[in-house]
């Protein structure tokens, strides 16, 4: 399809773009069409595309995506086809360009946002305007928005139909495997990236000011203050391929290096949150000395020339350190916090077999369970005698301390301690002071045995 040519390098080429856009339809304009190779750029302005608008009727902006389904190869990812201002009233009518193919439909889908605030869409949701609209005879295809409500929809989370576009509206439009390395100000301020590859980067970048939802951008840098962007765009790292499984136990996408000479020194080696950024600025090199209220992640042990398996992680925060479960950290359903008084635990604290837990300079202690007993036969305590019942405990060992005996009822005048007297075995020694003889208090007799 590409006759053979070496990817293409765009080196300060200016563009503008002029309406009306498309005389074919109101489908937009591409500004590069990329098809199963690479663009590398490095410019002031990338290539201007323009998506199409299909109403002005009002303030809330429709975003419209586009999902090709190809009848053997299943579904594409949501390809962003343009947008709409609307009061909320009226038919509108979207229009896409058409994708080559005898089995294609379409499912039209629409989600609400400007700017870095639109969100493509993921998961189960209600998304959907219209489903299987069929392919077009034409080279534009159309359906229309009623603007009723939305249908529930499932977005596919591995699409495995990766469609050509010979054209598509946007700044740059990568199919066929193709993808973009990208040295510019702004990823694209014009209009939207579009890419068929699901799940693997596709855009390459030093800078974006700019999000582009739905496509895999890797940017490592947001905007200057001079745009006051007040979202930065996320650094996403590819660990692993689309297909085939992540090699198991391998080292980290983020591996800080130590030279083998080096020694292990006390240092933040991430700095979540910095707690003096006016003294990281002034430092020529910015890493400056860290400081008590730093939120961070490093090593706390100065170990001089010990060898580098022989490193201490540190986490440090200035009020506490929250450990969730099936929570995105809400600040109140943590299970485990450590603040500078306390260590607050909101879960059972289990000990696992052959470990032990010793508190201050106590024993250790390994198992700590609530038995109960078979049911014990009432029997007569003789006048100021004592008398021994051992009932069967399974698990009881000789080694378990005895305490918190509790009767199923009142023992009056009797006195009761307990010791494990053999393996599975409890002696409970009842003694009678009085003068009389006393019955025991049939039943069960729970206790707490500690190991």
């Amino acid at each position: 399809m590409r006759g053979g040519y070496s990817p293409t390098q765009i080196d300060n080429v200016y563009m503008e773009l002029n309406t009306p856009m498309n005389p074919a339809g109101n489908i937009g304009a591409a500004g590069i069409i990329v098809v199963g190779s690479r663009l590398s750029a490095k410019t002031e302005m990338l290539a201007v595309g323009g998506q199409p608008s299909f109403a002005r009727t009002g303030k809330t902006r429709y975003v419209y995506w586009i999902v090709a389904r190809e009848a053997t190869l299943g579904s594409s990812v949501p390809l962003q086809a343009g947008y709409a201002y609307t009061n909320g009233t009226g038919n509108i009518t979207v229009s896409w360009p058409k994708i080559d193919g005898k089995n294609i439909s379409y499912d039209v889908l629409r989600t609400e946002g400007e700017g870095n605030d639109v969100t493509a869409p993921y998961g189960k949701g209600n998304f959907a305007v219209v489903t299987g609209v069929p392919q077009c005879a034409g080279d534009v295809c159309q359906t229309t928005d009623s603007q009723a409500s939305l249908k529930m929809y499932a977005v596919t989370t591995n699409p495995s139909f990766e469609p050509v576009l010979m054209f598509w509206p946007g700044s740059v439009i990568l199919s066929g495997g193709a993808y973009a390395d990208l040295i510019i100000p702004s990823v694209t301020g014009v209009s939207p990236i579009v890419s068929t590859l699901a799940n693997v980067p596709s855009v390459f970048a030093d800078r974006c000011s700019t999000g582009t939802p739905g496509v895999y951008a890797v940017c490592f840098a947001g905007e200057s203050a001079g745009n006051n962007q007040p979202r930065v765009v996320g650094t996403l790292l590819q660990n692993g391929p689309r297909t085939g499984g992540q090699a198991e136990n391998v080292k980290g996408r983020l591996n800080f290096f130590n030279s083998p000479a080096a020694s292990i020194a006390q240092s933040h080696i991430i700095t979540l949150v910095d707690s003096d950024p006016a003294k990281t600025l002034a430092d020529a090199i910015h890493r400056p000395s860290s400081d008590d209220k730093d939120t961070y992640i490093g090593t706390d042990v100065h170990a001089g020339g010990a060898p580098l398996f022989q490193s201490q992680l540190a986490f440090g925060a200035p009020v506490s350190i929250s450990n969730y479960i099936a929570n995105k950290g809400d600040g109140t359903h943590w299970k485990e916090r450590l603040t500078e008084k306390e260590k607050i635990f909101t879960v059972p604290v289990a000990i696992q077999k052959g470990n032990t837990l010793t508190v201050g300079e106590g024993s250790p202690l390994s198992r700590m369970k609530i038995y109960s007993t078979p049911n014990v036969a009432a029997t007569t305590v003789a006048a100021q005698s004592c008398t021994d019942v051992a009932p069967s405990v399974p698990g009881l060992t000789k080694a378990d301390v005895i305490t918190g005996i509790t009767p199923p009822k009142a023992l009056g005048n009797l006195s009761l301690n307990a010791y494990a007297s053999a393996t599975d075995s409890l002696t409970l020694h009842f003694c009678n002071p009085t003068t009389s003889s006393v019955t025991i208090s049939p039943g069960v007799y729970t206790f707490l045995g500690v190991r």
